[in-house]
Parts: structure tokens; C-alpha cells; sequence
């Protein structure tokens, strides 16, 4: 009986998506030059280093982390062909020339260390690279402490890394100005220009707002975030975000997404409504002198366990909020929502109008299914988004092929979402040129006005570098990176 719902459900959803597809309206599509335009390997491709695990860029650099590599190698370019240091973590900075992209520096801790987790999170401005490491363990606090101990358990750091002429170098170490044991600093990271925000996922002060008393344990992993700020070439804290409405295990600071005068932090574990696990997300303003919280917003379809806030993409008024774990079984752009797909996933897209956010859409993927996570990853640019579903199981290649089958399971895929006439539409369904399942292709997602990147954080081929040999399954969950290029095109549809 199971089974026969299951097909009778997915019959449903097909018929949505074809009527979606077929209606009279104008309908946004890839044009013919859309396609995959390179495949990137880390430079010492290693069994279960996951690389693609998370993917940043600015202009024509991209930053790839590989959070489990274990070489003992510390800076910039040092020895990686070892592997006396699992789970340390690197990161890969990439240059695009012209059409091609060539790794410029393989970029490691200035302590590394097995297990610290180095890239979990990453972000780029320019020529400012910073790099979270949730699991190192020094006791350092502040900017530019002792960091050659290992006495305080998952307390946290990041790293700040700038460019200069090509030449990339540590310019900080970061670390909270209230540093504990399993704060998890680092977990997540985001930067404009001059001003770096850090979440702890797992700070477990009971302080409220902006700068508060940061100097207790009295609300176990309630969150926090840390706001620095490089004023002449120092990095200072500048502020110690907690959300008015402080409580234990909701996790503040999971993610985050900054601009020059609007920080976001997502809070996916919070309950609220009575919903456990629901998810909410804040909104800091910039006043001209301090952050100051503008916002406070949540699903218009919410469930327990939902999941909101998981992800975020913020490109000026427009911010994208993924809810990997909703349970809605419809396709498309505001479809009804019941709760048929368990852990399906969806994304809720946000506009500030008049200085209030409005959510303006309720998206789902073409292929609903349960448990495919849409919403694990999203990225915004301009007028167009991206959604990962890192657990979508299709065998399909390349961009919009078959996507009705589970036939490789947890192989993941990516969805691109374009706005026109106010309206949005989903694009374009993108796989891997060498899908396989596993491989977790969605796992991170990026998009700019003429990039798509897709990381398979468990991709396993052996090759390494740009645009090798990917037939081959030789080194387990190695990870990859697939770069798509072209331009949108819109066709109207006849009667």
C-alpha cells in the first residue's frame, strides 16, 4: 500500500510539473551555450577528503574547501602529500583567465591540527579570504592569541588570509572574546569588505541583543555571532550579536549572510509557534553607529522540524532562506502545501519593500521527493537563484535531463530559479557530467551573473587538478567541483 501511494503521489507531481511547463506564459530556459565548462580536482586528490564541501567566490577567484584533507602542511603552499593529519582541512583558491581556471595557493592553518575542521566554512571579498574552523581547540581569545595549545576542546577559530599581487598570506587568527570549550567559533562565516561576521553555533551565554553579558553558561548552545572589523589593517571585534529572544539548543548563528548594512543570521533549530525545530531567522540592521536587530522572520508554511534557516543567500533586498527539512509535497513556484514529502525541502524567497520583509515566493523543486534536502544549499545573484538537494537521486547528466527516477540514490542535484515579470521560474535542473550515486552533487551551490558552481562533496574519482579524467570511482569520496557558464533566454509559449 505504501508503494502504491508513493507512484500515485509522484503521478501527481509529474502532471503539476508538465502543467507548470505547458502553461501560456512566458517561460525562462538556458540558451544553447549553457553547459559545463570545467571539472576541478583538488591538487592532492585523497580517499574522503571531501573537497567541494564548501565553495565561495569573488570576480574570478573561487574558493573550495576540503574540510577532511589531512595534510600537516601549515600557510600558504606548503607540502600536501602527506597525510599525517586527518581531518584538519584545506582550502583550494582557484583564478579564472579568460575561460580557464588555474589553482593559484593551497591554503592550510598556520596550527593545524587532525580534526579541526578547517573550511567548514568560508567566505571571499576581494582579495580577503576568511576560513572557519569550528573544532580547533587553543584557548586563545581575541585577535592574534596563542594558538599552539590544544587544551580547550572544539572552542573554535577562524583565519583571515588577504592578496597581495597574486600572493596570498595569514593576516589574523580569530577567535571569540569569550572563547569556551564546544562553542563551535568558526561554524560559520561571511564578509563585506572590511567587516567579518563569525557564528558559534554552540556559545551557551544567556546575553539578549547587541553586546550583552557574555560571561556565563546559563543557555546551553544558544548561539552567537561576533561581528570584526579591519579599521587601517586591524581587525578589532566590533560586536557580540545574541537574538532578543535567547534560548537554549536553537542555535544562533548557524548561518549567516552580511552586506554593507544588513547582517542575517539563521537559527534553523529554534522552536516557535509551538513547532519544534521549526527555524526562524534574524535581521541586523546597520544604523551608522551599531547592528540592531530590523527583523525577525519565519515560514508562511512552517512544520515542526523544518528546518528554516538552514542556508541563506542575500544579493541587495532580495534574500533566499532554505528549509531543507519541509515536508510539502508540491512542485514549482506557490504550489498548495500539505505535508506529503517528508525532509523534501524548500526555499522561501524574501523582499524587503519599503523597509519591511515580504516573503514573495514558496518554491519547491521540479521533482519532489522525500528526503532530497532542497534547500541544503542556496545562492542568489541578481535575478536568479540556486538550490542544492544534496540527497536527489536521479541518474540523469548534465542540465535538464530525466529527473524521474530514483535510480542513484543521494547522487544530488542543483535547480536554478530566474525572476521575469516579477514572477519567479525555475530554469534549469543541473547533475553532474558523471553522476553516480553517493556523490552528493549539491552539497554547496554558488551562482553569479555568469557562474554556476556545483560541489560533490563525495564525488570519487582519482584525478586531480582542472578538466581531468572522471570515469572512475578509484578514491572514495574525494569530492569534486563542476563549473556551468552560458545565458538565459526566454521563450514565449503558443496556445
Amino acid at each position: 500500500m505504501r508503494e502504491a501511494t508513493v507512484n500515485i503521489l509522484d503521478s501527481i507531481r509529474l502532471i503539476s510539473m508538465m502543467a507548470c511547463l505547458c502553461s501560456n506564459q512566458s517561460i525562462a530556459s538556458w540558451g544553447d551555450d549553457f553547459a559545463q565548462q570545467s571539472y576541478l580536482k583538488a591538487s592532492n586528490t585523497s580517499r574522503n577528503d571531501h573537497f567541494g564541501e564548501q565553495i565561495a567566490i569573488s570576480g574570478d577567484t573561487m574558493v573550495i574547501s576540503a574540510v577532511n584533507e589531512g595534510s600537516s602542511a601549515t600557510g600558504v603552499n606548503g607540502n600536501q602529500q602527506d597525510s599525517s593529519m586527518p581531518f584538519a582541512g584545506a582550502v583550494y583558491v582557484f583564478r579564472r583567465v579568460g575561460n580557464s581556471w588555474a589553482q593559484e595557493a593551497y591554503i592550510k592553518a598556520s596550527n593545524t591540527n587532525a580534526l579541526d575542521s578547517f573550511g567548514y566554512a568560508i567566505a571571499i571579498s576581494g582579495d580577503t579570504l576568511v576560513v572557519g574552523a569550528p573544532d580547533e581547540d587553543s584557548t586563545a581569545t581575541g585577535i592574534n592569541g596563542n594558538q599552539l595549545n590544544n587544551e580547550a576542546e572544539a572552542v573554535g577559530a577562524a583565519y583571515v588570509y588577504t592578496r597581495d599581487n597574486g600572493v596570498w598570506a595569514q593576516d589574523a587568527y580569530l577567535k571569540a572574546s569569550n572563547a569556551e570549550e564546544n562553542d563551535k567559533f568558526g561554524s560559520a562565516v561571511a564578509i563585506n569588505g572590511n567587516t567579518i561576521a563569525v557564528g558559534a553555533l554552540n556559545e551557551s551565554s544567556n546575553a539578549t541583543g547587541v553586546n550583552g553579558d557574555q560571561n556565563n553558561n546559563d543557555s546551553n548552545q544558544s548561539g552567537a555571532v561576533y561581528l570584526f572589523q579591519r579599521n587601517s589593517g586591524v581587525w578589532v571585534q566590533q560586536t557580540y550579536a545574541k537574538p532578543f529572544d535567547t534560548g537554549a539548543l536553537q542555535h544562533f548563528g548557524e548561518s549567516l549572510a552580511l552586506s554593507e548594512s544588513h547582517l542575517i543570521i539563521g537559527s534553523s533549530w529554534k522552536s516557535n509557534n509551538g513547532l519544534s525545530n521549526a527555524g526562524v531567522v534574524y535581521v541586523y540592521e546597520f544604523s551608522g553607529t551599531q547592528w540592531l536587530q530590523a527583523a525577525y522572520l519565519t515560514a508562511s508554511t512552517p512544520g515542526d522540524n523544518d528546518n528554516f534557516g538552514h542556508s541563506l543567500g542575500l544579493h541587495e533586498d532580495t534574500l533566499v532562506i532554505g528549509a531543507r527539512r519541509e515536508f510539502g509535497g508540491g512542485v514549482g513556484v506557490n504550489p498548495v502545501h500539505d505535508d506529503t514529502a517528508q525532509y523534501s525541502g524548500a526555499v522561501y524567497v524574501f523582499k524587503r519593500l519599503n523597509g519591511d520583509w515580504v516573503e514573495q515566493a514558496y518554491v519547491k523543486p521540479s521533482n519532489t521527493n522525500e528526503q532530497d534536502q532542497f534547500g541544503w544549499s542556496v545562492s542568489v545573484a541578481k535575478d536568479k537563484f540556486v538550490v542544492g538537494a544534496w540527497r536527489e537521486s536521479s541518474d540523469a547528466l548534465g542540465v535538464n535531463g530525466n529527473q524521474i527516477n530514483n535510480a542513484a540514490l543521494q547522487s544530488g542535484a542543483a535547480y536554478v530559479f530566474k525572476k521575469t515579470n516579477n514572477q519567479w521560474h525555475q530554469t534549469a535542473y543541473v547533475k553532474a557530467s558523471n553522476t553516480d550515486a553517493g556523490d552528493n552533487f549539491g552539497f554547496a551551490a554558488v551562482i553569479t551573473e555568469d557562474l554556476l558552481v556545483v560541489g560533490a562533496t563525495r564525488e570519487s574519482s582519482g584525478s586531480v587538478g582542472v578538466n581531468g579524467p572522471q570515469d572512475n570511482n578509484d578514491v572514495l569520496r574525494s569530492g569534486a567541483v563542476y563549473v556551468f557558464t552560458g545565458d538565459l533566454i526566454f521563450i514565449d509559449d503558443f496556445e
